[in-house]
């Protein structure tokens, strides 16, 4: 016959994962091997501590009121719902998590269980992603000015010379030859806006709120659409301090407009940046179609790479519903600064 005790303790040492149980003040009472090598203490090092030693701050402070609250109000914002969130390991690293949560109500004592993870590996290769991508983008952008930029130069002005010619010799066809001029300098005033969107636009030294304030208006430019832009000067400051964090919010914004106006068919944008008590939170709002059930678990290239940026910088994206008037809302919300790397 089984010995369930036996069992579970075999299950418990052998889990790849990190299990850590804590009573209802956050005291760990038991703890597996893998949660030993995670975050590098020793098990006698842990049983018996606040399992608030292994996050860092603001949680490590707050860990306590979490649990408080919970139980007086049975609010979950971890337990049974799993979620991302910081590890601290013995020496001071911070880590990307991937934590679930259950609840063990025996005896009359409440219990919590958490399941960890360590996804470091992970974030590095959605970055390396991020990082190839970008590089596309940016030869993609440089062939768009170099390239077909100056081809369509070159042969404006042929066709210009050719339209003077005809109209010197009072020809027909001189009309149509300066529409086709007209037509091939509006294809080469717009292919050379879009390179510049794609190539990346440094923050100068007018600040980041000027780089994207000039996003903005070339979007409205290139796709004819109405584009506005808010942020608090304290978020932005934070964000210039921190170049990964400005190159993947920037590229999170012109990813989420661009869908909106070509997939959503949008006219009007709303981009805004501001802080609350869960962290950064960036929004674009849009006036178009919005997102079916089908478009908001896709697995297409723009929607994934958003989710990859808003990843790399510990937080998560969602994507709000449109109400009856149409539209939709990107919205990521960052709770710290935090990189596969460490903290910034």
């Amino acid at each position: 016959m089984l010995d369930i005790s036996k069992h579970a303790l075999s299950v418990l040492e052998t889990s790849v994962d990190a299990i850590i149980t804590i009573d209802r003040v956050g005291t760990m009472l038991i703890v597996n091997s893998a949660a030993e090598r995670l975050f590098q203490y020793s098990r006698t090092a842990l049983v018996g501590s606040p399992i608030a030693m292994l996050m860092p701050e603001p949680d490590r402070s707050q860990h306590p009121q979490y649990l408080d609250r919970f139980l007086q109000t049975g609010e979950a914002r971890i337990i049974g719902i799993g979620r991302e969130v910081v590890g601290k390991k013995a020496d001071g690293t911070l880590f990307p998590l991937e934590l679930s949560v259950s609840q063990l109500d025996l005896e009359g004592e409440i219990y919590f269980t958490g399941v960890m993870r360590d996804i470091s590996k992970r974030r590095n290769l959605e970055l390396e992603v991020l990082q190839i991508a970008d590089f596309e983008r940016q030869r993609i952008g440089q062939d768009l000015h170099d390239g077909l930029g100056q081809m369509l130069t070159g042969i404006s002005l042929i066709t210009q010379h050719l339209a003077r010619t005809l109209d010197e010799q009072s020809n027909a066809l001189a009309s149509e030859a300066g529409q086709i001029v007209s037509h091939l300098q509006e294809a080469d005033r717009f292919a050379r806006a879009l390179s510049r969107t794609l190539v990346p636009i440094p923050v100068d030294e007018k600040g980041l709120r000027h780089t994207l304030e000039l996003l903005c208006s070339q979007i409205g430019r290139l796709y004819d659409v109405f584009c506005s832009f808010s942020a608090d000067e304290s978020v932005l400051s934070k964000i210039e301090r921190i170049p990964r964090a400005a190159t993947n919010i920037y590229r999170i914004i012109q990813e989420a407009t661009t869908n909106a106006v070509r997939h959503g068919k949008a006219t009007k944008l709303a981009i805004a940046l501001s802080e609350n008590s869960q962290g950064l939170q960036l929004s674009v709002r849009d006036n178009g179609r919005g997102f079916s059930d089908e478009d908001e678990h896709s697995n297409g290239l723009g929607i994934q790479s958003m989710r990859y940026r808003a990843h790399v910088l510990g937080g998560k994206l969602r994507i709000v519903r449109s109400d009856a008037q149409g539209g939709a809302n990107i919205v990521v919300t960052i709770p710290r600064w935090v990189t596969p790397q460490g903290p910034q």
